[in-house]
């Protein structure tokens, strides 16, 4: 073989088969083709020629890397683009598919109306419980879900659910403790404890605790009231409160609105009669009692202001009930008339400390505005239909008491 590279000494013949080629040939046979034909090894072989000096490693020409292998089949090869888009459009159907329906869930709507009422220790079952019982499972487990709070306590309060409500409105309000606003109605209540327990009933609130707050000494400080005239502060009346407004909240905001009655009006007419709010409201409880009549309150009013501007005892019945704490009795014997109370005002003259019920508003109104007469004697009348007979004659008046004496004796009314 001819080599031009003068820098390259010639590599040896080899002198028989099997020689250790060059490495010129080592690199050519990497270029050229192998030969078909195999050539047998002869039976010994004859010793080899020495051979010639390598070259430097440095002029050495380096070997090519192989060709890329390609992957044995069985094995995962790329999708394709429509492959790919394929699996992409069934995943976004799933989703759909799933938001749709979590949606529809959440847009379903309440069957009926209903206010739920969540305590501080209330849990999810509790809640769950209750809202199926009304609305059904799945909308009361569909609310539940929404709600990602981690204890219901921190949304106690009362929530009003109308007709038509989504789960998911239910679960904002809730969460967001946007409460509805109860409405609190009282009347016929004569005495402190029933108003609380009326109240109370009604709120998160306890009677007992209620009660508490209303006669603590700080309340009254605050109000210008003793434990006989705070009652005065009530007006029957139903009123918007928060459900869970404390004893304290609930006092201050029915508080309010007797200032707004008492209007410098109605302050200036009362102070005319030279009486305080709690003394016109004392004598409209009075009033109430003997009377329910809407017609007679006026006429009744004017006559008990008619026997204090005389100095006269008021002698009333009821406050002799109210003393001995029994509303059921029907006719008053002598032997309690001397019942020791500041309430008696067959014992007692003026007023009694305090109202004997809470009085409606038209009541006190019935007491600021009695027309003038000159009545100071009245009897129940003995046709039993609730009305009375005035004078301002004391024979006349004794005449009545024995009729309807008679009339009780009658019927066998004893007490």
């Amino acid at each position: 073989m001819k080599h031009d590279d003068p820098n390259t000494l010639p590599a040896a013949e080899p002198s028989a088969i099997g020689a250790t080629p060059a490495p010129e040939a080592i690199a050519d046979s990497t270029l050229e083709p192998i030969a078909e034909a195999a050539v047998e090894p002869a039976a010994e072989a004859p010793e080899a020629a020495a051979p010639a000096e390598e070259p430097a490693a440095a002029d050495a020409p380096a070997p090519e890397l192989p060709s890329p292998v390609a992957p044995p089949s069985g094995q995962s090869q790329s999708i394709s683009p429509k492959g790919l888009r394929w699996v992409l459009a069934i995943i976004g159907l799933l989703i759909a598919a799933t938001i749709g329906w979590m949606v529809s869930l959440a847009l379903a709507k309440a069957p009926t109306a209903y206010t739920v009422y969540i305590y501080p220790d209330t849990e999810y079952d509790e809640l769950a419980d209750t809202l199926a019982m009304h609305e059904g499972e799945e909308w009361a487990n569909t609310v539940i879900y929404l709600l990602t709070m981690d204890r219901l306590g921190s949304s106690h309060g009362a929530y009003r659910i109308d007709e038509g409500t989504s789960a998911w409105q239910a679960a904002r309000m809730i969460k967001g403790r946007a409460q509805t606003p109860v409405r609190v109605t009282f009347n016929n209540v004569r005495t402190l404890s029933q108003l609380a327990e009326r109240i109370g009933n009604q709120m998160m609130t306890t009677p007992e605790a209620l009660l508490d707050t209303l006669l603590a000494p700080a309340t009254l400080a605050k109000y210008h009231c003793d434990t006989a005239t705070v009652a005065s502060l009530f007006l029957p009346d139903t009123y918007e409160l928060y459900w869970t407004s404390s004893p304290s909240q609930i006092i201050a905001t029915i508080a309010k609105y007797h200032d707004r009655f008492w209007t410098d009006e109605r302050r200036a007419k009362a102070a005319k009669l030279g009486l305080t709010p709690a003394q016109v409201a004392t004598i409209a409880s009075i009033v109430e009692e003997e009377t329910n009549s809407k017609q007679e309150r006026p006429v009744v009013a004017r006559l008990y202001l008619n026997r204090l501007d005389k100095a006269m005892k008021l002698q009333a019945d009821p406050t002799v009930k109210f003393a001995i704490g029994d509303f059921s009795i029907r006719r008053i014997t002598a032997d309690m008339l001397t019942y020791d109370s500041p309430y008696n005002t067959y014992l007692y003259a003026g007023l009694p400390p305090g109202p004997i019920r809470i009085p409606d508003k038209a009541t006190l109104d019935a007491v600021l505005d009695a027309p003038p007469h000159h009545y100071i004697y009245m009897c129940a009348a003995d046709d039993f239909s609730g009305r009375h007979r005035f004078t301002d004659s004391y024979p006349e008046h004794l005449a009545n008491a024995r009729r309807y004496q008679q009339a009780l004796n009658n019927r066998g009314i004893t007490r």
